[in-house]
């Protein structure tokens, strides 16, 4: 099925209900324990902190103006809740709870694109089972929101190609937003350009530039005058405009830098963080090793479904390659076919930029930089299509294959490499993954139903751009099993939560006891100080944003193990997890594991 600008049909209308309430009510349920206790990641204390700003609230000017070019789309869009009345941390939590919805919707409208409703909507259920996404669908953390514009992003790019290139109008701007909410989206622009590469036969007119170069001025002067074109332009303008119109009026008007800049090609150049970094790890293996608990953390079934799941994709690929096997003599009269000098040179040398483009890769990922190894992961699958397309293999889902290994391949470096490894950034290849999680499923259903392909049916899969699967209900039944375990695997995991802080099931959605304990004791301070505002405050560095978001004040970075710290006399209240004594300070409160220093 190509994209009819979202026209579906009847069955599809079916799925789509129940897609809308599982999403609702999975998105619902987290957002409601979140609100219920939901404890602040620093990070999240920046973002409201901005918002502040945006919304004209900051009226004591604790917010730092260098940090708000961090997500200033969603504090912005959290800014405007702020302007509505709720000035709270739940604002920003039922912001990114909206991203998260739609993330569900757009999950199923792209791989409907390739598969039929069932497997689309199995591939929901997949999405919506893994710990990874529930923990994270409303802690207000923006990984979410940056996979679902993602999502969205490639949809819009796919119907621009596919169905109207008006749809560059939005596949453009909404990626240049999507940068503004995390960086990460910016992978999407290599990925959008292989799939128009793909679909547009460049591979083909450069072909034509080695042998035939007649033709390429009018193909050219042809294609400027299209309405495509002139629709790229138009999008390449507004995304431009709405890039530098971000930069002006919600960094550098409310006295921001554009130091996230240089700190992008920091990243492109290679990464340079500090060993002491909290979360370093230099191993390009550790995502890896421990995926199972990544997709289901804190899930007494973890082992079993991360097995069912990766067992599917075995499998499906088993089947392929049998396939191919048993109709290999097709596939050599395919080649046989084609122009025997050109196509041999062509195809001989093909497979030589294949495997060096491969071997490539393999050599940056080694030495740690994500760019140039993902431009030859992006080449060789470039490479790759083109070899598929010279021997008249046109069937669209080969393209629709490699698009998606390109959006795992260009997600999974950057993190693999990525010196900070925290199980959220997976979320940034979970799309994909899930493409060919529902990929294996079809090919097990095919087997199922069809057995495996005689010849006339794999020439038919091969040069048939268009060419639909038959499936049995018999077949059926695997995916709907598939929906079934993991609808009760995700309703067990909702079923003990408990709507209030205390929670100790889920410590990875609300945390007791070391945040929630300073949280109390800046509440103790604003309980019992009325003039707090006016007074001056010091914690240590990773309690200093939070800090800044409660008391709404600005505060002085404490540093315990510095020698001076027994003379400190700069601020009025300490809060800091410390039972050591400080000349010219005494302890007012403990809340916790936190004391409450007050100058004498």
């Amino acid at each position: 099925m190509i994209f009819s600008d979202f026209n579906l049909d009847r069955t599809d209308k079916y799925f789509f209900i129940v897609l809308l309430v599982f999403a609702f009510l999975s998105t619902l349920k987290m957002t409601l324990f979140c609100l219920a206790g939901a404890v602040l990641n620093p990070d999240i204390s920046l973002y409201l902190l901005s918002a502040l700003k945006y919304a004209g609230m900051d009226y004591f000017n604790v917010v730092n103006p260098v940090d708000l070019y961090f997500t200033p789309t969603i504090s912005f869009l959290t800014s405007l809740l702020f302007r509505a009345g709720l000035v709270h941390h739940s604002a920003i939590i039922i912001v990114t709870s909206v991203f998260a919805f739609f993330s569900y919707i757009g999950l199923y409208i792209l791989l409907r694109n390739r598969f039929n409703p069932l497997l689309s909507l199995t591939g929901v259920f997949i999405y919506g089972s893994f710990s990874l996404v529930l923990f994270n669908i409303s802690k207000g953390l923006i990984d979410i929101p940056a996979m679902s514009i993602s999502i969205w992003i490639l949809i819009f790019a796919i119907m621009a190609v596919d169905v109207n290139p008006r749809y560059y109008l939005i596949a453009l701007p909404l990626w240049i937003v999507g940068f503004f909410v995390k960086y990460t989206v910016g992978f999407m622009l290599p990925v959008i350009l292989i799939y128009y590469l793909m679909n547009k036969d460049v591979f083909t007119l450069l072909d034509n530039f080695i042998h035939d170069k007649g033709i390429i001025k009018e193909t050219v002067i042809d294609y400027l005058k299209s309405r495509e074109f002139k629709y790229i332009l138009a999008s390449i303008i507004i995304t431009v405009a709405l890039g530098l119109l971000i930069c002006k009026t919600l960094i550098l008007d409310y006295g921001g830098s554009l130091s996230f800049l240089s700190q992008s090609a920091n990243t492109f150049n290679g990464f340079h963080i500090s060993p002491s970094a909290t979360h370093y790890d230099p191993s390009k293996s550790a995502y890896l090793k421990v995926l199972p608990k990544i997709l289901y953390q804190q899930r007494p079934e973890m082992l079993e479904l991360t097995c069912m799941l990766f067992a599917i994709i075995i499998i499906g690929f088993l089947f392929k390659i049998i396939n191919l096997v048993k109709n290999r003599n097709c596939i050599m009269h395919f080649i046989d076919n084609r122009e025997s000098y050109k196509t041999r040179y062509y195809g001989a040398l093909m497979v030589v930029l294949f495997v060096l483009s491969s071997l490539g890769m393999l050599y940056f990922f080694k030495k740690s930089n994500h760019m140039y190894s993902n431009i030859c992961a992006l080449i060789a699958i470039a490479v790759a299509y083109s070899l598929t397309q010279k021997l008249n293999f046109k069937n669209r889902n080969v393209i629709m294959f490699l698009l998606f290994l390109a959006y795992f391949a260009v997600s999974f470096i950057f993190i693999s490499i990525y010196e900070i490894k925290v199980f959220r950034y997976c979320l940034i290849f979970v799309p994909p993954f899930i493409y060919f999680i529902v990929w294996g499923l079809e090919s097990i259903m095919d087997v199922i139903a069809n057995g495996f392909d005689k010849p006339d049916t794999f020439k038919s899969k091969l040069s048939d751009e268009n060419y639909c699967i038959d499936f049995s209900r018999r077949s059926a039944i695997v995916p709907i099993i598939v929906i079934l375990v993991l609808l009760v695997s995700t309703v067990c995991f909702f079923g003990p939560m408990e709507m209030n802080n205390q929670n100790e099931l889920y410590p990875d959605v609300i945390k007791r006891g070391f945040i929630n304990d300073f949280e109390d004791a800046c509440e103790f301070i604003k309980n019992n100080d009325s003039d707090y505002h006016n007074k001056t405050f010091a914690t240590t560095n990773h309690f200093a944003r939070t800090a800044r978001w409660y008391l709404n004040t600005n505060v002085t970075l404490f540093n315990p193990d510095k020698n001076h710290v027994k003379d400190y006399d700069n601020a009025t209240y300490l809060i800091l997890n410390s039972n050591r004594n400080y000349h010219n300070y005494h302890v007012i409160e403990r809340c916790g594991d936190f004391n409450i220093y007050l100058h004498n």
